[in-house]
């Protein structure tokens, strides 16, 4: 076992997984991810960063989760998904470079999170009675769509709830973990077939069931730091539905995306 892990091309790719099935971005393509973005963390000054903490203070988005805000979670490390935007606005940057576990790549992907964020309050004009509000593209139209469903959840079809919810949650897995974390997802949200066992899908990956688990738990890690309401949202309408006595469509069984391996 140990020769088959020195063995390995990356120490990204699970343990007895071919080079294809690569799960987790190397850190070129994490750093190629970053430029496109057009932003250069080396270039980021003390003064730079105390006008993007101020105005991320002023805005009232301090409370705000980098995981909920973040432009993307490939380069955030997962121990900081749950950290808050005041967590750091304020901090001198020199302080944080300093802090225990903040190296270079963990520093540049916070300053990613904080200029995107600050590019968005700064060119903001708003109504007084208005107030801004970061979230996910995807949240918003999925919400309004659930709402509406939870109201009449009799009339709900399989093919809404892959195109309104399943869809919409497995883009964002994808660009949040990567192509073949969201087709795990995928699979386990299929609606015309029968979902293939984790066992299958480990055998294909040529990983543990173990490895498989834990990627689907990083799924609904996603699902919670990105859309942490829209667990209720969905309870809610499955409730609705079996109050009405409508036959709830598979996929509302699927949301376990956002459940434990367990209920999956």
């Amino acid at each position: 076992m140990l020769r088959r892990a020195i063995k390995a091309q990356s120490p990204h790719a699970p343990f007895g997984a071919p080079a294809e099935t690569i799960i987790e971005p190397p850190k070129a393509k994490r750093a190629k991810a970053a430029q496109d973005h057009g932003f250069d963390p080396t270039s980021v000054s003390e003064a730079v960063w105390s006008e993007w903490g101020t105005a991320v203070i002023r805005s009232g988005l301090g409370p705000q989760k980098l995981g909920r805000v973040a432009p993307s979670l490939i380069p955030l490390p997962t121990v900081i998904w749950e950290k808050t935007l005041e967590d750091y606005a304020g901090v001198p940057l020199s302080k944080i470079r300093s802090m225990k576990t903040h190296g270079e790549k963990r520093v540049n992907a916070i300053l990613e999170v904080f200029h995107a964020v600050y590019e968005a309050v700064s060119t903001a004009t708003l109504h007084e009675d208005l107030e801004l509000d970061l979230t996910p593209r995807f949240v918003p139209k999925l919400t309004r769509w659930l709402i509406d469903a939870i109201h009449d959840p009799a009339g709900i079809t399989a093919a809404e709830l892959h195109d309104n919810v399943a869809e919409p949650l497995v883009h964002q897995v994808k660009l949040d973990l990567g192509d073949h974390i969201a087709q795990l997802a995928e699979e386990r949200l299929w609606i015309d077939r029968k979902p293939p066992t984790v066992k299958q899908q480990a055998e294909r990956l040529s990983v543990t069931r173990a490895r498989v688990y834990q990627l689907l738990e990083d799924c609904a890690k996603v699902c919670d730091v990105r859309w942490p309401e829209g667990r209720w949202l969905l309870a809610a309408l499955g409730q609705r539905a079996a109050l009405a006595g409508a036959d709830a469509p598979e996929p509302l069984e699927t949301t376990a995306v956002y459940e434990s391996i367990d209920d999956i």
